[in-house]
Order: C-alpha cells, then structure tokens, then sequence
C-alpha cells in the first residue's frame, strides 16, 4: 500500500488541496486495481447490479457499495478519520502488551479505506482486523484489494451480516476471543439520520473491552436558530461573504461508547425536553447540527463534510414551545418530535 497518501492523509499540516488530490487518485486507484471501470461509473452509465444497490435494513439503510467508496472522495473527512484511528491504534499499543490489537472494522464498504490506510504503518503482528459489511460485494472486493496487495495477514475474518445484530458467539472463528480492543464504524449521514449509527453503536459497545477505544469517539447533534445577514461580494479577493450567526445552540444527542443512551422504551429514545427560546420568530431557521469528535483533537465540525453540514428541521415550531425530543429506532432512523407542550401548560 502507498505510504505517500496515507502520509498526506496523516498530515495536518498539509494543504487542502493536496489532501483533495490525494483522495481522488486513491480512489481511481482502487478501481483500477480491482478493475473495475471508473469512467464509466463515475460519468453515471453503469447504474445497476449490486455495486449500486442499497439495502434497507430494520434500523437504516446500508448504502450500496459504490456510494460507500465515494465517501473516500470527501477529503477532510477521511483524514481525520485516518487521523484519529491512527492516533488511537498508536495509544492503543502502548496501553495494551498483548498483540495483535483486535480490530472491529463495522461498515467496511468495498475499500475498508480506514483499515487499508493504516497498514504502511502498523504490521499484521500489531493490528488485526474483523471486516463486517452487509453487502456481498464489498467484502469480495475488500478480500480481493488485500489479496491484490498481499495484505490477507491482516484480516483475522470477514463476516456478512447487519452490524446492529452481530454477535462474536455466532461465529466459530470469533466465540472464544477476547472483546475488541478497538471498534470502529462510520455509517452515518448529518443529524445520525437514514443510517443505522445509532443502533450500531449500541449493539457494538457489547463487544469492546470496558478500556477499549470506539471510534469515532462522540457523535453530538444540537439544536441551533441561523440568522442570516446581508451576504456581500468582497471585491478585492471576488469571493462571496456569508453574513450569517447561530444563536441558542442545545445539544439534544450524545452518542458513543460512554453516552450511550437509554433505550428501554422500544424503537424510541427519549432524549427530554426543551423549550424554544421567547426571542425565536419566523426570521431565524432551526436547524440540526453534527459535531464529531473521531478521536481526541481529531474532529468534524459545521460544514467540514456532508456529514456536518446543517439539516433543516423539518418541524413547525414557536417561541415559548416546549418540545418533546426522540430518537427513532426504526427503518428510517433519526430526531423527531413527538408532541408539542405549550408552557402554559
């Protein structure tokens, strides 16, 4: 594997634009090796078969294959994500003596391009790897890259199934090991909705060990009022200028590995209550934002990726409401309300 783009990737100090062209020639890469055609698919005339077929699962939809390797493409996002697992794999060596550090890679996609990143740095004595994905496909695609690159010793197994129902015991090469030192999965969109991050964190956190590191490390979702200004066009550098501010920013979710939330009413999770604030009018737009911490400094904040990018709120609501906020655990995962109390009341 190329210790030039996963360098790039690691360094914080790199240009944008180089950590842009970076992801992009990975990417082509990965088609290449695994011959798939890349013009084709990237110009949209290749649009059917499994590679680009979603499953739709009890707790979210599971992207198909092609769309999983696309997310590569969001440049910030894979090095910070790169970042963070590298940081933690690195204090994870040090904390434990035992070798291999065992693995949980949840999601992997037909690339696994968390995993494959970090292994020009760490060798198969120290990292070890269970690849889990619902798709077929991406795993057959991920076994072939890492035959291609004579990476197999990394791989301790590769299991199909849907993350939010694994359970080691129910694999012969898994139901006598140890928990998992380290578990990552990233199969989220902004506000945790549509995919099953949610239900995979809390399936997941079962099987890592009580010091053990998730990855990534927090997921907050808050509630917050944009006002927009007057947005102008600096002259000088013929750029546009946003004039906007975010007032009464609440945080409404917290998830991972130790803010897990409680989920003793079935499909539902009870995050309380909140009142909107008297000086809320129809000026100001409510909106959800998505703040990741992947590992310690390593985080993605407001507009960073498609994942932080603020989600409107698709609710009425007015100044003084006082409104009750849950999460759904279903089909089509994500922060809903499920009653409006006037305070007066």
């Amino acid at each position: 594997m190329n210790k030039e783009i996963s360098g790039i990737l690691l360094n914080k100090n790199a240009w944008p634009i180089e950590q842009l062209s970076c992801v992009r020639t990975f990417h082509k890469q990965l088609y290449e090796w695994l011959d798939l055609p890349y013009e084709k698919y990237m110009a949209g005339a290749i649009s059917k078969g499994r590679w680009q077929e979603d499953i739709f699962l009890p707790n979210g939809k599971a992207i198909s294959p092609f769309s999983a390797g696309m997310c590569i493409l969001e440049y910030k996002r894979t090095a910070v994500f790169v970042q963070g697992i590298y940081a933690a794999i690195h204090d994870a060596l040090k904390k434990y003596s035992h070798r291999p550090i065992r693995i949980l890679y949840a999601g992997t996609g037909p690339f696994a391009p968390l995993a494959l990143l970090q292994t020009p740095y760490f060798s198969a004595d120290e990292i070890q790897f269970t690849f889990l994905d619902v798709h077929e496909e991406s795993l057959l695609y991920l076994q072939k890259l890492l035959q291609l690159h004579e990476l197999e010793d990394y791989a301790e197994t590769y299991i199909k199934g849907d993350a939010t129902m694994f359970n080691p015991k129910n694999y012969p090469e898994l139901e006598k090991k140890e928990k998992y030192d380290i578990i990552i999965t990233e199969v989220m969109q902004r506000a945790l909705e549509k995919e099953p991050q949610v239900a995979v964190t809390i399936n997941l956190c079962k099987f890592l060990k009580p010091d053990g590191f998730f990855i990534p490390e927090l997921v907050k979702v808050s509630l917050a009022y944009l006002i927009r200004g007057n947005d102008y066009i600096d002259e000088k550098n013929n750029t546009l200028i946003r004039k906007e501010s975010w007032q009464g920013k609440t945080t409404l979710l917290r998830l991972g590995h130790r803010n897990l939330p409680d989920t003793n009413t079935r499909g539902k999770i009870r995050l309380g209550e909140i009142i909107v604030p008297d000086y809320y009018n129809k000026e100001m737009e409510p909106y959800l934002l998505t703040d990741i911490t992947v590992y310690k400094e390593n985080q993605l904040t407001k507009n960073d990726c498609s994942l932080n990018i603020p989600s409107p709120l698709r609710y009425d609501i007015q100044a003084g409401s006082k409104l009750e906020i849950i999460y759904k655990l279903d089909n089509v995962p994500g922060i809903a309300f499920e009653k409006i109390l006037s305070t007066l009341e």
